[in-house]
């Protein structure tokens, strides 16, 4: 659901509201969220809500809502099922 892109250095981006958090049956973290077409889409996670790692890779927008799945590397340093807590943000781009 994306293509592997990097975002230029010193992009910048909007916090997108209205993502949906929740788990899978094995419980990973489930995120859903809208999407636009032309819209590039970094997920962000964190296991305090301050200090902030960029998710891998960067999605590219449909027009339709976009589903990530976070059970771990390469995408985050770790899987999502073997924490308690993980916060999650999504930043919107308008082109990389």
């Amino acid at each position: 659901v994306g293509h592997r892109l990097d975002l230029a250095e010193g992009a910048v981006g909007s916090v997108l509201a209205g993502v949906n958090v929740s788990r899978t049956v094995d419980n990973h973290y489930l995120l859903r969220f809208a999407s636009l077409v032309g819209h590039y889409y970094e997920i962000q996670y964190s296991g305090d809500g301050v200090n902030w790692k960029a998710a891998r890779p960067v999605l590219t927008g449909t027009g339709a809502q976009l589903a990530w799945v976070d059970n771990g590397p390469p995408k985050t340093d770790s899987d999502s099922s073997t924490v308690a807590t993980r916060y999650y943000r999504v930043i919107i781009f308008d082109a990389l």
